[in-house]
């Protein structure tokens, strides 16, 4: 048996997804939702989770399909995909969305904002390359589709 276990998950909601009507239906998109809007703090804060470890849904996703046909392995072992793109602080995302979308820039916290402390652990994220072939998004393009995502929820709201 082939398991996917993943970290932190952002990104898109699947298109038939319907808008969930307060701010913890966004699941871990909340997260991205109060570095446009601030932590529990307030404005000018970010958000309170600690764990640097982030995936894109849609690739959890995809390991899960793929798992599904790969092929067996020797001695009936179980097999855990450990699933992260990487390690993100919150600062580096921020300055990402300033770069990458100007417009939100008056959002994100400031530069003098501090971010929590953000633990990370050495993970092996190899075994879904090897046995699947399987690569990664970009770290950008999942905090973005976040971003979208929780910037569609927030109009909608409206």
């Amino acid at each position: 048996m082939l398991l996917a276990i993943p970290s932190g998950i952002y990104g898109p909601f699947a298109n038939n997804f319907p808008r969930p009507s307060n701010i913890p239906g966004l699941s871990t998109n909340q997260f991205i939702y109060m570095l446009l809007n601030g932590g529990p703090e307030g404005p000018n804060t970010y958000p309170p989770i600690f764990v640097r470890h982030t995936v894109d849904v849609r690739d959890v996703a995809k390991v899960h399909i793929l798992a599904l046909s790969a092929e067996p392995l020797p001695n009936k072992q179980q097999k855990r995909f450990i699933l992260s793109e990487g390690v993100h602080k919150w600062p580096e995302v921020a300055d990402m969305v300033r770069e990458r979308r100007p417009e939100l820039a008056p959002r994100m916290p400031g530069k003098d904002a501090i971010p929590p402390t953000q633990t990370e652990a050495p993970l092996d994220t190899s075994l879904a390359q090897k046995l699947l072939g399987f690569e990664y998004r970009q770290w950008q393009e999942m905090f973005l589709t976040g971003i979208d995502e929780c910037l569609k929820w927030e109009a909608s709201r409206v």
